[in-house]
This record gives structure tokens, C-alpha cells and sequence, in this order.
């Protein structure tokens, strides 16, 4: 049937925590194993067949999870260990969260809904996806640190929902740790996405043209989804394995970097104090296009020294043509 029912429904201030989970990780004794079925008993096996939507907590207030183990053992399409609804907020700071079939978490429809993970386990190898944030106005997702997983080809964290109705014009995502075991995608109708660390082993990416990545190792060339300023570095050029996030800079002007040589002209040619500026060009070989140097008369006494880090250590290219210099 289509009935949500919920073995914990929390309105309010909520804690979870095992004393004797030491490592926070779902080793300890204490277990929280339900389908919300009050009729089905535990006896070491996950037998339960339960139903469409019967999920084991259902947060609408504030729930922090320090460690321990949870898990959904409901075989239905939409039954969640968490399902997360409204401005419900959620902080995982430990524990083990699992579903037998659906994701682990979800995020339903929040308007002013937040997560943040800073460590833990959130899903599994049968879980649908690790989390799973559907429509919700402004729903703010932080994760900082935990390990997700899901089952194969799925996603260890995914944003947006098949419906014209979707909206995330005010949600932000930020991903600054943890490691996911599989892929990691957001809609294109979000904007707002940061990932400046982590350890990503499936796909990492948008379906929308956004480039949001500006740190973190990933197992598949994200490169696409690279900020500006920043590149993809592989291990092996030749037959890499990962790629790590590194800043480009390509020149220096007065302290200030700058990702292209072109960029840092520009800054030169809009500076407006005389003085002899330098830019210098940090060794290696660059793909430019047509840099023009402006001299303002108004300004006479503004010069410009473009210098290379070593001798010969610089090489320009225009337009992917021949070298020029």
C-alpha cells in the first residue's frame, strides 16, 4: 500500500547514541532494527517483508546521531532508516545507518531541511542510495566526513527528483570530506554545489553545466565538473588511476596568482597605480590566446616587467599552435 508509518516519529530534540560503540562505527551492542511493524520480532535475521513506505525514524525536529546501529529491514520501495521531511535537521556524527532496499536516508520535501554528516557509515551494498535528497525549496546539506555507499551503479549521494514541480532555488550542497563508494550527482537545477574535498570512487558530477569541484581524489576524471582556476591532476598521465584537485596558477603579479597569463595582464592593465609592476611566469607550458597590454596615457609612469621563473623554463603556446616563445 501507499501508508508511511514510522517505528519513531520525532517532533522534537532527539540524541541517539550506543556507550558501547566505542569506535562509532555500528560495532557495539546496542542495535535499532525495525521495519515499523510493531507485530515483527528480531531473531537475527532480516526476514521482514514490510511495507511500501514503513520507516524506522521519521524526523520533522532536530536529531543527532552519535553512534550505534540502525537499520530498516523493510523490503518497500520507500522505506528509509530516516526519512527526513519538512524543515527537519539532522546531524550524524557516528553510527552505522542502513535500509535493506530503499536508501538509507532520505531528504523529503524540505523547506529549511538540513543534514550534516561529519562521520559515520550511511548505506551499504544493497542500499538504493546512501542519501537521497529529493525536491525541497531550501534544503542545506553539509557532509564533512562519513563513508557512503550503495548498491552497484547507484549513488552513494544524489540531489533532485524527476518532477517539473523540483525546486532547489534556495538549497546549497557542500561536500568537504568523506569517502563515497560509488557515484555522486546533483540535477541541473542546482546551482549551489561546492566539493572542495573527499574521496569520490564512481562518478562525480551535474547534469547541468555547472563546475563546482575545487578539491578532493577521484577514481573517475572529473574534469568536466572542474572550477575555474583549477584542474584535474591524474597520478599517471600516461594510465592514471585517480585524479587529484590542484589550483592552476600559471603567473604571479605582486603576490596575487593568477590561473592564466592572460588573467594576470588584465590585472595589470586595469591597475591604476604608477609604478613598475612584474609578472612573473611560473615554469611550464601554456596554451594562451591573443594577450594585449594596454598602456593608459594617463598614466605614464605604469610599466610592466614580465619575467619567467627560471631561464627557458617557460613555453608559449597560441591557439594550440607552435611554440612563439
Amino acid at each position: 500500500s501507499g501508508t508511511t508509518s514510522a517505528m519513531i516519529t520525532n517532533k522534537g530534540t532527539l540524541t541517539i547514541m550506543d556507550s558501547s560503540d566505542s569506535s562509532r562505527n555500528g560495532s557495539g551492542s546496542g542495535k535499532l532494527i525495525a521495519g515499523a511493524d510493531p507485530s515483527w520480532t528480531w531473531k537475527g535475521s532480516d526476514d521482514y517483508s514490510g511495507s511500501y513506505a514503513s520507516n524506522l525514524i521519521r524526523n520533522e525536529g532536530t536529531l543527532t546521531i552519535n553512534s550505534g546501529y540502525l537499520y530498516n529491514v523493510s523490503l518497500g520501495s520507500a522505506a528509509y532508516a530516516i526519512d527526513n521531511y519538512h524543515a527537519g535537521k539532522i546531524t550524524i556524527n557516528g553510527g552505522l545507518l542502513d535500509a535493506k532496499k530503499a536508501s538509507a536516508i532520505r531528504m523529503f520535501y524540505n523547506n529549511g531541511g538540513e543534514i550534516t554528516v561529519n562521520g559515520g557509515i550511511i548505506g551499504s551494498s544493497t542500499t538504493h542510495m546512501g542519501i537521497q535528497v529529493m525536491a525541497g525549496t531550501k534544503t542545506i546539506v553539509n557532509l564533512h566526513g562519513g563513508t557512503f555507499s550503495s548498491k552497484d551503479s547507484s549513488f552513494s549521494f544524489y540531489a533532485g527528483f524527476p518532477s517539473s514541480s523540483s525546486d532547489f532555488s534556495q538549497s546549497q550542497f557542500n561536500i568537504t570530506g568523506g569517502t563515497f563508494n560509488n557515484h555522486v550527482g546533483f540535477d541541473a537545477s542546482i546551482t549551489d554545489i561546492s566539493v572542495s574535498g573527499g574521496t569520490f570512487k564512481g562518478w562525480c558530477g551535474s547534469y547541468g553545466n555547472v563546475r563546482f569541484i575545487t578539491g578532493g581524489t577521484f577514481y573517475q576524471d572529473p574534469s568536466d565538473y572542474v572550477a575555474k582556476g583549477y584542474t584535474a591532476k591524474p597520478d599517471n598521465p600516461t594510465n592514471p588511476t585517480f585524479w587529484n584537485i590542484v589550483e592552476m596558477v600559471s603567473a604571479e603579479m605582486d603576490g596575487v596568482r593568477y590561473a592564466t597569463i592572460g588573467d594576470a595582464i588584465s590585472a595589470f592593465n586595469e591597475a591604476t597605480e604608477e609604478k613598475e609592476y612584474t609578472i612573473t611566469i611560473f615554469d611550464g607550458t601554456y596554451t594562451e590566446s591573443d594577450m594585449v597590454i594596454f598602456q593608459n596615457p594617463e598614466l605614464p609612469n605604469k610599466s610592466l616587467l614580465i619575467k619567467a621563473q627560471t631561464p627557458k623554463g617557460v613555453t608559449i603556446k597560441r591557439n594550440n599552435d607552435s611554440s612563439t616563445d
